[in-house]
């Protein structure tokens, strides 16, 4: 189990040791800036890696970025990772609008999402309008089936937490 986290978007490292959890402001090097806040103490019993997870998840809020310059640079080199079936609507409830209205040909929809182990791209691809224009394209709000894109298999675990709880 992963007992460290580094959260690019608020610079902080979230960590386990023994039964509190403590945050520390971390620079992008890896070195502590400050000593370390404790943000939750005197766990009944160890944390399993799930209650690991959805304690760092609510922390670290996993949310949607916006498509500045910064962001577009760290979206470049994912790929897809995994896939998710869950509705345009509950992604919009999760995460709110798309970041991107797609790329006018192959995806209609995309959203751009910091979690704990890098970007996340959320996407739709070949199965609405903009690749199937001739009536065979699903309506962005009738997509079901989004693919995951990411820098590693690890953010998958993030989206479907938020999406899928």
């Amino acid at each position: 189990m992963k007992e460290r986290y580094y959260n690019e978007a608020d610079g902080h490292t979230y960590y386990l040791k023994g039964s509190e959890l403590y945050a520390c402001p971390t620079m992008k090097d890896g070195s502590i800036q400050l000593e370390a806040e404790l943000l939750v103490a005197d766990f009944d019993e160890p944390l399993s890696e799930e209650q690991n997870i959805n304690i760092l998840f609510k922390l670290m809020e996993v949310k949607k970025l916006d498509g500045s310059d910064e962001v577009m640079k760290a979206v470049c080199g994912t790929s897809l990772v995994g896939s998710i079936e869950v509705s345009y609507f509950r992604i919009k409830e999760v995460f709110g609008m798309p970041s991107s209205d797609g790329d006018d040909y192959k995806t209609d929809a995309e959203w751009y999402i910091q979690t704990p182990e890098g970007v996340a791209t959320l996407y739709n691809y070949k199965s609405g309008k903009n690749y199937n224009d001739d009536g065979g394209g699903l309506p962005t709000s009738k997509i079901t089936d989004w693919h995951i894109g990411g820098k590693t298999e690890e953010v998958v675990k993030y989206i479907e937490q938020a999406l899928l709880k």
